[in-house]
């Protein structure tokens, strides 16, 4: 991978790789000049089909694949600095208000290195104020920065915190993963919905599916993963990556189970079963 370039002054200082293949345009018409593969390495689905529109204007015009980005100029450089093997991000962000842009834009393209970027563990000191001058909008917004640390943080950061407004943080886990818990039994305020999931086989099996009517194996084995993920990351981690559902033989488990109306095997679809943990991880409660 060739060193930047800083003579074009079109291009961002740091991102202006003269091997790039990949042009993405910040909100305010900055120019990152960046390699598609690491990007396709950070990112899931919405980034590589904005990457296959790129490609396609980009040969109609004869030029490098170019992406208009909602992003801010700060936002996109750290989101890069982050996912770049040797990108700096060791400072915190420059605001809550940044922190939580930042986030928004790992969880919008799904890249679980941006979501979980140890730089979010300042929320701590965010919350810690915040709770300390009863600023209750601004303590919930903090909150939303402190779910995506890892467990490792919280013990470290925790300690700083008054035990009152720890134990409201530890309360907020604990009714988290109990809501994904009662959804991934179709119960509860957020409730796994059966039409999302199924597969096309079973488009005409409407019996109400769950615990209660049918010993899924798979399914059981799918909730364990979930909550376990949700111990290390509560804001989801790993849960949120594409091959997620892959991961420790989950879905050669998953496409055993039986329908128990039909008899018949792979009742769900895989891509939808894994958008619907993900929209379920995403409604449940995220302010204390």
């Amino acid at each position: 991978m060739a060193t930047p370039e800083n003579s074009d002054p079109t291009y961002h200082a740091s991102y202006a790789f003269p091997d790039g293949d990949l042009v993405l345009q910040s909100k305010e018409g900055t120019l990152f000049r960046v390699h598609s593969l690491v990007m396709k390495l950070a990112s899931q689905e919405p980034f590589e089909t904005m990457l296959e529109l790129g490609s396609k204007d980009g040969q109609e015009n004869g030029d490098d694949a170019r992406i208009p980005m909602f992003e801010s100029d700060e936002v996109l450089l750290a989101m890069l600095n982050i996912i770049y093997p040797n990108g700096d991000m060791g400072q915190h962000p420059s605001s809550l208000g940044f922190a939580k842009q930042l986030l928004a834009a790992g969880d919008k393209f799904h890249m679980n290195k941006v979501v979980n970027m140890p730089a979010c563990s300042y929320c701590f000191d965010v919350y810690a104020i915040a709770c300390q001058y009863d600023w209750e909008e601004v303590a919930n917004e903090a909150t939303f920065a402190v779910l995506a640390c890892d467990k490792k943080t919280w013990r470290t950061r925790g300690r700083s915190l008054e035990k009152e407004s720890f134990d409201k943080l530890l309360d907020l886990h604990a009714q988290r993963k109990t809501a994904m818990k009662e959804a991934l039994g179709f119960g509860g305020h957020y409730p796994v919905m059966w039409t999302r999931i199924k597969n096309k086989v079973h488009a005409n099996c409407h019996k109400h599916w769950g615990p209660k009517t049918n010993r899924w194996t798979g399914w059981e084995l799918l909730t364990l993963h979930v909550l376990l993920q949700m111990e290390m990351v509560s804001f989801g981690g790993k849960i949120r990556d594409r091959d997620f559902m892959d991961k420790d033989d989950l879905w050669s488990y998953l496409i055993e189970d039986e329908c128990h109306e039909c008899g018949k095997a792979e009742i769900f679809d895989k891509y939808n079963l894994h958008v619907e943990v993900i929209r379920v991880l995403n409604s449940v409660p995220k302010t204390v």
